[in-house]
């Protein structure tokens, strides 16, 4: 019982360490998307002059 209790404590620890960073990593991804939109939506237009 005593081993679960300690599971269950580091794991609790772990996840509030994990938590910020996992926020961090969502807003960069989020960031990336909106970058690569635009890339997407340059490139287009570049196409059409050339067409």
């Amino acid at each position: 019982m005593l081993k679960y209790v300690v599971l269950l404590s580091l794991t609790c620890i772990l996840l509030t360490d994990l938590i910020p960073a996992l926020r961090e990593l969502g807003i960069a991804l989020d960031k990336l998307a909106n970058l690569l939109d635009k890339l997407k939506d340059l490139l287009e237009a570049i196409l059409k002059i050339f067409k």
